[in-house]
């Protein structure tokens, strides 16, 4: 049997929080959905989950890592003080402290944000190949009698 964590949710506050504040009405509503379907799959897994909403506050974090010593962190975050170019600043709080935690470091949100990076970094990516039917190359893949394309 696999190991049960001991996981915090750390989502986006709409307002100053405190460190138990209860969001049960508001997981119930469309805007907090993901929050609502994170919280209920950890629980499904058997994993201890329990959420914690940052507003302004980083010292919030440090009191719940405190009292709740989670094994990792689901990180929802995506702004702080209602600024979402700051979302880095929390993954490096978490760095920096030595958590593990879900989803990308400080430096890719970081290197994300920079749109002359962005741009002279560029990696063309291609999904699928459209190969016609008159093609030599399309020969085998598909009803050779058919006119149409074949998609990879």
């Amino acid at each position: 049997m696999k190991k049960k964590l001991k996981v915090l949710v750390l989502f986006d506050g709409t307002s100053p929080t405190t460190v138990d504040q209860d969001f049960t009405k508001e997981l119930k509503t469309k805007d907090w959905k993901t929050e609502a379907d994170v919280m209920a799959a950890l629980g499904e897994v058997g994993h201890a989950a329990e959420h914690l909403a940052i507003y302004d506050d980083v010292d919030l974090v440090r009191q719940k890592l405190e009292t709740f010593a989670p094994d990792i962190l689901f990180n929802l975050v995506e702004q702080f003080r209602n600024n979402p170019g700051f979302d880095q600043n929390i993954v490096s709080f978490f760095e920096m402290q030595g958590l593990a935690f879900t989803g990308c470091g400080s430096t890719g949100l970081t290197l994300c944000k920079h749109k002359a990076f962005r741009k002279k970094s560029c990696i063309i990516t291609v999904f699928m190949f459209l190969i016609s039917s008159s093609s030599r190359a399309a020969n085998g893949l598909h009803d050779r009698n058919s006119s149409s394309f074949q998609f990879w």
